[in-house]
């Protein structure tokens, strides 16, 4: 194979595919970004070559394999993100050919390199029981505890995810009638640059009005203490913090789990149990589909053993099946020959 600059292929794929040709998104960006390094760093280890001295001999079909099986058990990655990695490579390959068609056969063979079968957990969220208890673990008297419950029940309330999250602005807070301000809302950029409304309760807009009168230059809704841009690492530390001190007062919260997606998972649950239907809580979700809302439902095995009370299978007398009519008669005939 003719050597081919290797940091040539990676400009061009995220300059002219990726920004030029997709328009992709800075958060797409970086998720290729990610997984390239992860991919560079991990052939530097195999190889000992520095990323600037690799080339695409480098990076053979077995090579990318022992990358996957790193990924999934060095580093315990899922096997979603495992696959999610796999995508992205197949994606930056594919460029690299439609450049330079000598590397075709490369390609080829990496593409057939399959994704793995993921299984489907049932989703985990916290009962409103639960949800009182953290509330009440946070002092609300101190600057920090504000601080604290703001951010919980606001993740709550929304269900944004982290990085709508962290990207929210008061500039994006509105009235769905402006001259009577009656329901505050805001406006959300998810997924695929599509844009959504979430209501905001009174009390979580009270809050960011004393919020926003404290800091009149400050357009970001969340802010770490340097007064930069919160990240996911530093939300997961407060909710971390939070449930550890709620642990140590309540030890019937031993074995729960918290996370910002956990919280997410939390507000759909609210929203299916208060009767709200699944389209309005995928729209609410921001979800591409309302199969990806279907999860919820699944996991609500309250509403299950509701519907199964309604009818019991074992109340009902046993009716040996009777055909109405000749043909069915004749049909019913020939099924019981066949089992014969």
């Amino acid at each position: 194979m003719k050597k081919i600059d290797f940091a040539d292929c990676i400009e061009s794929f995220f300059s002219t595919y990726l920004v030029g040709q997709r328009n992709a998104s800075l958060a797409t960006v970086s998720s290729y970004s990610d997984a390239l390094t992860l991919l560079v760093r991990f052939i530097e280890q195999e190889t000992g070559k520095s990323p600037e001295k690799q080339d695409l001999s480098d990076l053979s079909y077995d090579m990318i394999l022992r990358f996957l099986d790193y990924l999934e058990f060095a580093r315990n990655n899922s096997i979603r993100t495992r696959n999610t990695r796999l995508m992205f490579i197949r994606t930056f390959f594919r460029h690299i050919a439609c450049r330079y068609p000598n590397t075709l056969p490369l390609y080829s063979r990496i593409s057939t390199i399959p994704c793995k079968k993921t299984q489907n957990r049932i989703v985990s969220y916290l009962e409103p029981g639960m949800v009182k208890l953290l509330i009440e673990a946070i002092d609300k008297t101190t600057q920090s505890g504000k601080d604290e419950y703001l951010l919980l029940v606001f993740l709550i309330q929304t269900g944004l995810r982290v990085s709508e999250l962290c990207n929210a602005r008061f500039s994006d807070m509105f009235f769905r009638d402006p001259a009577v301000r009656d329901v505050p809302c805001l406006r959300v950029t998810g997924k695929g640059r599509k844009e959504r409304a979430v209501k905001l309760n009174s009390e979580i807009y009270q809050i960011l009005l004393e919020k926003k009168r404290l800091n009149p230059h400050q357009d970001l809704l969340f802010m770490n203490r340097y007064g930069r841009k919160m990240s996911r690492h530093g939300i997961n530390f407060i909710l971390n913090r939070i449930f550890v001190r709620a642990k140590n007062r309540f030890p019937e919260l031993e074995d729960v789990k918290i996370s910002p997606h956990i919280l997410r998972h939390t507000c759909a649950m609210f929203l299916l149990q208060g009767n709200t239907d699944l389209l309005t809580i995928s729209r609410w979700l921001g979800h591409s589909s309302i199969e990806t809302t279907n999860i919820y439902v699944q996991a609500n095995t309250d509403m299950i053993d509701k519907a199964l009370s309604q009818y019991s299978f074992f109340e009902q007398p046993y009716a040996k099946y009777q055909a109405t009519d000749t043909v069915l008669a004749k049909l019913d005939a020939i099924k019981k020959k066949c089992r014969s």
